[in-house]
């Protein structure tokens, strides 16, 4: 038991001694995150994209992109 006993006032000791430079900080760092989140900043609920209107935005793009493409080789001698 008496062992048990220096050993706790020993490591207690320890543990005062090497705390001694350290400081509590001015202010809380982890309260920045949970106050900082905005209502844009959440998650939005899941809605599914309808397909026919990504396929209509795709075809429109390579449309476009062939239609560049056949205006340049127009433009070349």
């Amino acid at each position: 038991m008496g062992s048990g006993l220096a050993s706790g006032v020993l490591a207690y000791r320890l543990g005062v001694e090497a705390l001694k430079g350290v400081s509590q900080p001015d202010n809380n760092p982890s309260k920045k995150f949970s106050n900082a989140k905005k209502l844009s900043d959440r998650p939005q609920p899941f809605q599914p994209i309808n397909e026919k209107d990504i396929i209509k935005k795709a075809q429109g793009i390579v449309r476009d992109k062939q239609t560049n493409a056949q205006k340049e080789t127009d433009k070349s001698p």
